[in-house]
């Protein structure tokens, strides 16, 4: 049981790593300079390399895995600074289930990232002077955020999804959003 443990954790740990270096990846590639352009075909067919290594493949798509990157980083670089790419992890029995677990995870992600942007331009207003003017406001901005939030997260769908199968029957799925802020 333990060699079972051990194997589960360096499954794990492969996941996590080779997480952060498609994040990684996508990171340089939106610097945009003509340097990164150039080794950007270099770069993607390392990591599609290494992707398909571990087992992954493009879920929902005939098109290949260099194909389906090419078009997440085109349109990343189209939508600059507007947007925000989030990875949301899951894994189940089937791959409907591990996708709906990614897709939620990614959910809970991009309404994180909202709260802290609220939490934070409530503390400027907290900071102020506390009239009825600014708790008015404050409830105002809670609340507005909160519709905004419900409606981006009913509405976010992932541009493209990786599976796997582990050894022990589980379907990992990695599933790759852009929203935009």
């Amino acid at each position: 049981m333990a060699c079972q443990g051990c194997r589960r954790a360096l499954e794990c740990m492969r996941t996590l790593q080779l997480s952060l270096l498609t994040a990684l990846f996508f990171a340089c590639c939106h610097v945009g300079t003509a340097q990164v352009k150039n080794g950007f075909d270099k770069e993607c067919k390392k990591v599609c390399r290494q992707l398909q290594k571990d087992g992954w493949s493009v879920y929902g798509s005939t098109q290949s895995m260099d194909a389906v990157l090419l078009a997440y980083y085109k349109l990343q670089q189209e939508k600059g600074d507007r947007c925000r790419p989030l990875t949301g992890m899951g894994s189940g029995t089937t791959v409907a289930i591990a996708l709906r677990r990614a897709v939620n995870n990614a959910n809970v992600q991009y309404a994180s990232m909202q709260g802290s942007q609220v939490n934070s331009r409530l503390e400027v207003t907290g900071a102020q002077e506390v009239t009825s003017d600014t708790a008015a406001y404050s409830e105002s901005l809670r609340s507005s955020s909160v519709s905004s939030v419900s409606q981006h997260v009913r509405s976010l769908s992932p541009n493209f999804t990786l599976v796997r199968q582990r050894s022990d029957g589980v379907v990992e799925v990695q599933a790759y959003c852009l929203v935009e802020l």
